[in-house]
């Protein structure tokens, strides 16, 4: 999906990217490709399935002249955290390889940057809502 964000780090939830599953924010004039989840099979895991289709992403946005690839990644292990520290110290953690989450240091692996916290992301118990405002920039 292409979306454009104003201010381009705006807080968003997921509902409203995919336009309660109608793709309603999709804009062919957007500057950005919007990243939704990559999922494989547990049995098919950690054999490049999943950064051959983030490669394949990328190369949609430098085809299509896009300045970035964003996404919201739910901080999937946040619920064995939260009594000990906040969503944005969690997410730190996590960018300086000190913690590991399966869907942030995936996305982080590939090359995005962990940009901010966007709280009310979705609705979701292991990530108590929260997920972390990723972006990928087309060079």
């Amino acid at each position: 999906m292409i979306v454009s964000l104003n201010p381009e780090y705006q807080n968003h939830s997921w509902y409203d990217i995919v336009g309660h599953g109608k793709s309603t924010s999709h804009r062919y004039s957007g500057d950005s490709l919007y990243a939704d989840d990559i999922l494989t099979r547990p049995s098919y895991r950690r054999q490049g399935i999943g950064t051959a289709l983030m490669n394949a992403r990328k190369k949609l946005c430098s085809k299509m002249s896009l300045k970035r690839m964003i996404g919201g990644a739910r901080l999937y292990n946040y619920c064995l955290y939260t009594n000990h520290m906040a969503a944005e110290e969690y997410a730190r953690l996590v960018a300086n390889n000190e913690l590991i989450d399966p869907v942030l240091s995936f996305d982080l692996r590939n090359g995005f940057k962990h940009v901010k916290i966007l709280p009310n992301y979705i609705a979701d118990r292991r990530s108590l809502n929260f997920a972390s405002f990723i972006e990928w920039k087309n060079s």
